[in-house]
C-alpha cells in the first residue's frame, strides 16, 4: 500500500480511538546520535556484552562495566530530543497518546516533554547502591569519574580503586538493566496495562526482537487493539501489524502529527 493513503487511514483510526500508546526502541534515538548497541557501529562490536554488560561481572568487578558505560555517558551527554521524540510528546499533550513504553535508557522522551514514560530497561539518569539501594544522581557520579583520563581511571579501577562506592560499602550502579539482572517490575506491570487498554499501539524504532518489549504487541492484539509499526527495517512481527511504515520515525511521526491537526 502506498504511504500517504495508509498514513491517512492510520490518522483516521487514531482520531476515532480512545487510547493510543507508543512503544519505542533504539531507532527513535539514533537520529539523536545514540547508535543501537546491536548495530554495525554499536557498542556490542567493541565490548562483549557478556562481560561488559553482565550484572554478575559487575558485582565481582565493576571496572569492565564502567569502561563501556563511560562511552555511553559521553553519547548521552551530547544527545538532544529529535523530531520523533518531540512528535510523541506533542501527541501526549493533545491527549491522543496515553503514554510511552520504551526500551531506551537515555531519558530523551522526558526531555522532549513526555510525562508518562515506562522504561523497560531502566534509566541512566539515576544510580543506586547494589546493597542498600540508596539513590544517586548519575551526573554527580560521572563528574567524579571524568576528573580522570579514561585509561588512567580504568587502570585504577582494575586495582579496586576509584570505583563509585556507597557509604555502606556497596558498589554504585546506574539504574540500567544489565544481562542477568531482574527487570524492574513496576514499569513492566504498568506497560502491560497500557498495552492491554489501548486501541492502537504505535511501535516506533524497534524491530521487536528483544524481550520483554517483543511481548507487548501480543498483549494489545489479544485485547482487540490495532498495531502500527514505524521502523527503518522490517522485523519478525510485521505480519501482525495493521499498518507498516518502513521509514525513519523522525520523518514520519511529524508528518502524522500534521495530518492529525
Amino acid at each position: 500500500m502506498e504511504r500517504e493513503p495508509q498514513l491517512q487511514k492510520l490518522a483516521e483510526a487514531i482520531k476515532t480511538s480512545k487510547r493510543v500508546v507508543s512503544l519505542t526502541g533504539a531507532g527513535v534515538s539514533t537520529p539523536s546520535g545514540i547508535p543501537d548497541f546491536r548495530s554495525e557501529d554499536g557498542l556490542w562490536k567493541k565490548y562483549d556484552p557478556g562481560i561488559y554488560a553482565s550484572y554478575q561481572q559487575f558485582v565481582q568487578d565493576p571496572s569492565y562495566f564502567w569502561e563501556m558505560h563511560l562511552d555511553v555517558i559521553v553519547l548521552l551527554r551530547k544527545a538532544e530530543p529529535n523530531p520523533a521524540h518531540n512528535a510523541l510528546a506533542a501527541l501526549e499533550r493533545t491527549g491522543i497518546c496515553q503514554g510511552v513504553i520504551t526500551q531506551n535508557i537515555d531519558g530523551l522522551h522526558q526531555k522532549a516533554g513526555s510525562q508518562t514514560v515506562y522504561e523497560l530497561h531502566g534509566t541512566n539518569e539515576t544510580c543506586s547502591c547494589t546493597i542498600c539501594g540508596k539513590k544517586y544522581d548519575t551526573r554527580e557520579i560521572a563528574s567524579q569519574l571524568f576528573a580522570f583520563e579514561k585509561d588512567e581511571l580504568i587502570a585504577l579501577m582494575r586495582k579496586g580503586e576509584e570505583i563509585p562506592t556507597c557509604s555502606c560499602g556497596g558498589f554504585i550502579k546506574p539504574d540500567v538493566i544489565l544481562f542477568g539482572e531482574l527487570m524492574p517490575w513496576e514499569p513492566m506491570r504498568a506497560a502491560e496495562e497500557l498495552a492491554r487498554s489501548c486501541d492502537i499501539l504505535l511501535v516506533v524504532g524497534t524491530s521487536l526482537q528483544v524481550q520483554p518489549a517483543a511481548s507487548i504487541p501480543f498483549i494489545t492484539r489479544e485485547n482487540k487493539g490495532h498495531i502500527a509499526i514505524i521502523n527503518k527495517e522490517s522485523g519478525p512481527l510485521d505480519r501482525m501489524a495493521d499498518y507498516i511504515f518502513l521509514e525513519r520515525a523522525e520523518e514520519l511521526l511529524p508528518h502524522l502529527l500534521e495530518i492529525l491537526k
